[in-house]
């Protein structure tokens, strides 16, 4: 047995057992493996056959948040917006996601996502009120698997 083309070089076939195996970052996407047999009493005796390999993106679930804080002394309302949300079966992490800031609504200088740790903070003397801060998380390897999520932050004045 041989590989005799991939439709991608992260697909290849594994000629010790037959397995296709897939690498890490391989594009999403579906693409043909050409391999061909031969019978070992007759190496002259070949067939080729084609495998069709689908890379399918991993799972990503972001999950919205809800926060309550203190407008006037400030803090962590969230200690990070990941905690709930999932990534290729697990919890998804800055490490295996990136993290971005979509929106703040209504914008002010008071609220921030740390894209560090996914935390959520307050800075002192913000104006009260309920803000929504939209996030999107992203597979590393495969950047166009996003999913985005809403923390409603109530900034009522009174401590949690």
């Amino acid at each position: 047995m041989y590989q005799v083309s991939s439709g991608n070089p992260g697909v290849t076939l594994n000629l010790s057992n037959g397995s296709v195996n897939v690498a890490a970052g391989t594009a999403i996407g579906t693409f043909p493996l050409v391999y061909t047999i031969c019978e070992t009493a007759n190496p002259t005796n070949c067939d080729s056959a084609t495998a069709t390999v689908t890379v399918k993106p991993y799972l990503i679930d972001a999950v919205n948040d809800q926060g309550r804080g203190s407008s006037k002394t400030g803090g962590t309302v969230i200690a990070s917006v990941l905690a709930n949300d999932s990534f290729a079966g697990g919890r998804a992490t800055v490490a295996n996601v990136s993290l971005s800031l979509v929106s703040l609504s209504p914008a002010t200088q008071g609220i921030t996502l740390d894209l560090s740790d996914g935390s959520v903070d307050v800075a002192p003397k913000t104006n009260s009120g309920t803000y929504s801060l939209i996030y999107k998380i992203c597979e590393i390897t495969s950047p166009t698997n996003c999913d985005q999520a809403t923390v409603t932050i109530d900034l009522s004045g009174k401590e949690n």
